[in-house]
């Protein structure tokens, strides 16, 4: 999404609300209207709202990111995001993807 507020990535983040998220099980078009519903929910101990904080979590235990990372039906870089997590000594720095490749101090604080 292209907006003129920087710090975008950061409030999306820190609302929980950071994107859709659907698996597609049979290829098609959704128009306005349509119906979608949840068919199945594989691990219902991690419903979404908890993965996505378990993501930007920083104090994340090594445990918890072991079992996020045995989920097979998540998504692949998150898998092995936890399992980086989970040997211990994995620390993300989030800068460039939350305030851009330069964490400019001009950057807008309101959306435009």
């Amino acid at each position: 999404m292209h907006t003129d507020f920087k710090m975008m990535a950061l409030e999306l983040q820190k609302s929980g609300r950071t994107g859709w998220y659907y698996r597609v099980l049979t290829p098609g078009t959704v128009a306005m209207g349509d119906e979608l519903r949840l068919v199945e929910r594989l691990h219902e101990d991690w419903p979404l709202a908890k993965v996505i904080a378990a993501r930007f979590d920083k104090n994340l235990s090594a445990e918890t990111a072991a079992q996020l990372a045995a989920i097979e039906a998540m998504a692949e870089g998150w898998r092995k995001y936890f399992a980086k997590k989970a040997g211990g000594n994995f620390v993300e720095d989030q800068t460039s993807r939350l305030v851009g490749p330069t964490g400019d101090a001009d950057r807008k604080t309101e959306p435009a």
